[in-house]
């Protein structure tokens, strides 16, 4: 009885965000012990001088046209990566073939050094393009094997009927019944990919160093290069808040389709 009742409190939302509350303030009193130890404001100042800052930004339009450009880059690699990985995926789940000979460049993609890719992808591209390249390099083998995996372990019974009726690669077989068989493991790509995708883009952002491209990375890569800490970890919480409630978003949505 008591382990069903503490069971049926684990589940309880009130429970849940307290939980995440004093996970918040648990950060926070790490944050502000680390920067006791190495009491050193200037160089890792305190949540006490970090968090004025952070309020002060949301007067700042800079922080919010620099959001909006890290995001829609994100969007639009993230949604070219994610086209990728259907049509790449869709076949690699039903033809394992052609799986095991795409299998290596995934694998290349997935263990490359990401700022080896960042400093060759800059020196052969224009900064703009470079960023999406980038990004879309990271997030495909996330997504590729999302796609393949959830094709893969679709339920025999299901393509056996599919291969009586049709066929598994029919259009109408793929988009109506795999596919949508497939979606929560497409959607715990997604969720994977977008923190991913997020620091990854910001990083890039701040290599690149190009004052023509906007976003975080660049305003962190400004206010670092002047030695202004407590800016850049400011922006720095900005960026960590967005991938929460994207990812909270996603969640929302992914349990809303399971259900």
């Amino acid at each position: 009885m008591k382990q069903l009742n503490t069971k049926n409190l684990t589940n309880k939302w009130w429970f849940k965000l307290t939980i995440t509350i004093f996970g918040i303030i648990l950060v926070f009193a790490l944050w502000l012990i680390i920067s006791a130890i190495v009491s050193n404001e200037a160089l890792f100042p305190s949540p006490i001088k970090v968090i004025p800052v952070f309020i002060s930004f949301l007067g700042n339009i800079n922080i919010y046209a620099a959001i909006g450009m890290t995001l829609l880059r994100l969007l639009i690699s993230i949604l070219i990566s994610l086209l990728l990985a259907l049509i790449l995926g869709v076949i690699g789940g039903l033809v394992p073939t052609f799986h095991r000979l795409i299998n290596p460049l995934v694998i290349v993609l997935r263990t490359i050094p990401t700022a080896a890719v960042i400093l060759i992808l800059i020196v052969l591209l224009k900064p703009v393009f470079a960023l999406t390249i980038i990004v879309c390099l990271v997030t495909f083998p996330v997504l590729y094997e999302a796609v393949r995996g959830g094709i893969a372990n679709t339920d025999e019974s299901i393509k056996q009927s599919l291969k009586l009726e049709t066929s598994l690669s029919n259009h109408k077989s793929i988009f109506k019944v795999l596919l949508p068989c497939s979606a929560p493991y497409i959607f715990l790509g997604i969720i994977q990919t977008i923190g991913l995708g997020m620091k990854v883009s910001i990083m890039s952002e701040v290599l690149v160093g190009n004052p023509n491209v906007n976003g975080l990375g660049m305003m962190i890569k400004n206010y670092y290069t002047y030695l202004e800490m407590d800016k850049v970890l400011a922006v720095s919480m900005y960026a960590i808040i967005l991938i929460g409630l994207v990812d909270l978003l996603l969640s929302i949505v992914k349990k809303k389709i399971n259900h």
